[in-house]
């Protein structure tokens, strides 16, 4: 079932729980698990000369290996800190990252952990980033850093709705911790983002309808039920819930329990209210929640897929507002919307673009992504047999 949230009756809380709900989603099909390596930051410099006779290195650079022999030709040097690389398969010196005692630890100590742990996702992630800028630039669009701010404002705000804007940082990072993400894959994905955005924008010429705008309001505003579900596989699995429910089991925990649905059932399988006209509820299923009476639950129901139980926890009687007082705000909304589905596209098509024409030639993140793909396979085939 879609469980997008919908938006209260002020315009203020309308904002904020209505604009950009597919923000949300973006910014996690966009970001993965993975640490930004030092690589991703370099700045190119001029070509250094050949020199049969380097100058000696400094106390913190190792000797050995800093520059090519004299009978290569003068490679083009990337340098970031105090670490040097090389645009061509060849030796870099080794920055001392800490000490321990009289240890050094080194770049290269922890280089490929860092590739095998979490390489592949980061490097996917800037290549999403990579061709989404390609794309822009194509289309003569520019994207500022005050873009990639409000893009970051908006998600944050529509990740926590109801708290205080002080308290973003702390809720942010928590939610990332958990999620075992950094502070890096974030703001990769919300620089992805506010790209593509910039490009679905300038796509979008017309603005809703107001026949469209109408409908949108009775669906926001029209009569409304709160429910619960447990969503099942099987006739089984309901007899198996039902029990659970006759033996005095809260409904709230059984869906914990028993639910499919990925997103309602750790949540006691609460849904947003919706209307009679919501679009994005199957018939089925709407038609049963607004003939239950409070408290009741329903038979399952078959419904995309799943058996459903069905549980009325409350009907909300139609909100007293006015079309001319909330009409620029659904506007907004549905502008932001189309703009969503487009983003949608456009990520799609970038990852295609990526499988296409993406060339690893580092060996540990060329197996990953091999075995990666193989596994890709193996689960699309998967029904199939």
């Amino acid at each position: 079932m879609n469980t997008r949230p919908q938006p209260t009756v002020d315009s203020t809380s309308l904002r904020r729980r209505t604009l950009g709900r597919l923000t949300r989603a973006a910014f996690w099909l966009a970001a993965g698990s993975a640490v930004a390596l030092p690589l991703a930051a370099c700045q190119p410099r001029p070509p250094a000369p050949a020199n049969p006779n380097p100058p000696q290195p400094s106390a913190t650079v190792p000797p050995e290996n800093t520059s090519p022999t004299p009978a290569d030709p003068a490679p083009k040097i990337i340098e970031r800190e105090k670490i040097v690389y090389v645009d061509k398969p060849g030796p870099v010196t080794d920055e001392v990252l800490a000490t321990v005692g009289d240890r050094k630890i080194r770049f290269s100590q922890i280089r490929e952990p860092l590739l095998k742990g979490y390489g592949l996702t980061i490097l996917l992630n800037v290549v999403q980033l990579e061709l989404a800028k390609a794309e822009a630039e194509r289309r003569s669009l520019t994207v500022a850093p005050a873009d990639v701010a409000v893009e970051t404002d908006v998600t944050t705000a529509q990740m926590f709705p109801d708290a205080e804007k002080s308290d973003y940082p702390r809720l942010l990072e928590q939610l990332l911790q958990q999620q075992r993400l950094t502070r890096g894959d974030f703001d990769i994905a919300m620089s992805t983002n506010a790209y593509l955005r910039k490009i679905a924008s300038s796509q979008i010429t017309q603005p809703p309808s107001e026949e469209t705008l109408r409908e949108a309001f009775n669906v926001l505003y029209g009569e409304t039920v709160r429910v619960r579900h447990i969503a099942v596989s099987n006739m089984q699995e309901v007899a198996t819930a039902q029990q659970r429910l006759a033996a005095g089991v809260p409904f709230d925990a059984v869906a914990r329990e028993l639910s499919r649905n990925p997103k309602t059932g750790p949540v006691g399988g609460e849904l947003p209210p919706f209307s009679r006209a919501a679009t994005d509820i199957a018939p089925v299923f709407k038609d049963t929640a607004f003939t239950l009476k409070e408290g009741e639950v329903s038979d399952a129901v078959l419904a995309e897929g799943f058996y459903h139980l069905i549980k009325l926890d409350r009907k909300i009687a139609p909100k007293a507002v006015k079309f001319e007082d909330v009409k620029d705000v659904i506007r907004t909304d549905l502008t932001r919307k189309a703009t969503d589905a487009l983003v949608k596209e456009f990520r799609a098509t970038l990852a295609t673009q990526a499988r296409q024409s993406l060339t690893i030639t580092d060996p540990a993140l060329a197996e990953q992504w091999k075995a990666r793909q193989e596994a890709s396979q193996r689960q699309q085939a998967a029904p199939a047999r």
